[in-house]
């Protein structure tokens, strides 16, 4: 697959803060696929958008894009790479000119000709044709970011940045923006890399996923990678309800199944996590412990249960029982198969 991004152990700071915003940064992106950079809010993600733009200086590493460097404000006179266009998530479109004129407006170093081809081809690309004489004001969240999104990539960019392009929606908009923009990112064949504090949102589109934290990359991996073999307890709690707990504290329940799993003796630090949607309730053919319950949470398809086993070992888990209650003493089964170890 050709490589048409490749970061390089690229670093940043910031006067103002003491540590650094960015620390030797590295990743790659396919041509023609989706990234999701997703992490917690401060964790890097919009410096890291504003690099690969072109719209700020790194203070180290190289940003290679078809093998040709961005650089930053320094190198350029009107700051930004032609041909990577980031998207924020207040869209920025210029208010008083119609939705065909915003398109329009990109495209004004080329032929009249080619200008109408394109904005009618980015029109019906984003379903928008019949709103192109309306003004922002006059659409609708969704339909201002599939105008934005058609305004973006009308000159073809190399690369599409998106900076939180969900916030603030509510579920059922979020649902059909998210599909509009899969849909058009594919048809257009375009590269892209979406920021994301969601871990849903990025399972659910993504190509690859990089998770970030504190300004370093801690994995990145495809989204089936990422959700079964996490690299570290934070890549795991983020993308999914899941119990991390000592290996000592779990092996007199289950010490059978752990020994047969792994042969050498545990090291004094190993963690074991165990994903909600492994820990069943026992029967006779499976039965590992009993537990109390101590906490049930109801979210529609399912109950999310908390289970406490003794003082150390307290278990999250899903279930369809609804007659489960409060104080209740239930035995649990837990999926040996998808445990999964971090190793000190």
């Amino acid at each position: 697959m050709e490589k048409l991004l490749k970061v390089i152990n690229v670093s940043k700071k910031y006067e103002n803060q003491s540590g650094n915003a960015l620390s030797n940064i590295s990743f790659e992106v396919d041509k023609g696929k989706l990234l999701a950079i997703v992490g917690e809010s401060g964790s890097g993600k919009t410096t890291l958008l504003k690099l690969l733009a072109g719209v700020e200086e790194t203070d180290s590493g190289q940003i290679l894009l078809e093998e040709k460097p961005v650089t930053g404000p320094s190198f350029n006179l009107v700051p930004g790479h032609k041909q990577v266009k980031l998207l924020f998530q207040d869209f920025r479109l210029f208010p008083n000119i119609t939705l065909y004129q915003n398109i329009e407006y990109v495209l004004r170093a080329y032929s009249k000709s080619f200008q109408k081809e394109r904005i009618s081809e980015m029109l019906q690309l984003c379903k928008l044709t019949h709103l192109q004489d309306r003004y922002p004001r006059e659409l609708s969240g969704g339909e201002q970011q599939r105008a934005a999104l058609a305004r973006a990539l009308a000159d073809e960019p190399l690369l599409l940045l998106l900076d939180e392009p969900f916030s603030n929606m509510d579920v059922r908009l979020k649902g059909q923006l998210k599909e509009d923009l899969i849909d058009i990112i594919s048809k257009s064949h375009t590269t892209a890399i979406v920021v994301t504090h969601e871990a849903s949102d990025a399972l659910s589109m993504a190509d690859t996923i990089a998770v970030i934290k504190s300004g370093q990359i801690l994995q990145a991996d495809t989204p089936q990678g990422i959700y079964k073999q996490p690299l570290s307890p934070y890549t795991a709690q983020f993308f999914g309800t899941c119990t991390i707990v000592k290996a000592q504290d779990l092996i007199p329940y289950m010490k059978e199944q752990l020994q047969t799993k792994k042969s050498m003796p545990y090291p004094k630090d190993t963690l074991i996590c165990i994903r909600a949607e492994h820990i069943h309730l026992g029967t006779s053919e499976c039965f590992h412990m009993k537990a109390t319950i101590s906490k049930i949470s109801y979210y529609g398809a399912y109950y999310q249960v908390v289970a406490s086993v003794d003082k150390r070992l307290q278990l999250t888990f899903h279930t369809t029982n609804a007659f489960l209650s409060k104080g209740e003493r239930v035995p649990l089964c837990i999926d040996t198969e998808a445990i999964h170890y971090f190793y000190a």
